[in-house]
């Protein structure tokens, strides 16, 4: 079944492998969606964090370059742990 993926349709390549790794996690006893779920959450919060603290230094998500915001999120990643 996995193997009929069509070479080079890269969605149905992706549908594969989250399959496969799905199956690798039920078969460890954990529960994909949940798991996934879990991991949402936790980063929307890190995100929501992240945003409170670009406002309290002046800044708006929406206003600030792609690259400066990556250096950012990079700089905050790193104190938060």
């Amino acid at each position: 079944m996995l193997n009929s993926v069509t070479p080079g349709d890269k969605e149905n390549e992706a549908g594969a492998l989250l399959f496969r790794i799905a199956w690798l996690f039920r078969k460890q006893g954990i529960e994909p969606e949940l798991a996934l779920r879990r991991f949402t959450i936790d980063f929307m919060d890190r995100i929501h964090r992240f945003e409170i603290r670009l406002e309290e230094n002046g800044m708006h998500l929406s206003d600030v370059a792609p690259e400066k915001l990556t250096q950012l999120w990079k700089e905050y990643q790193s104190e938060d742990r």
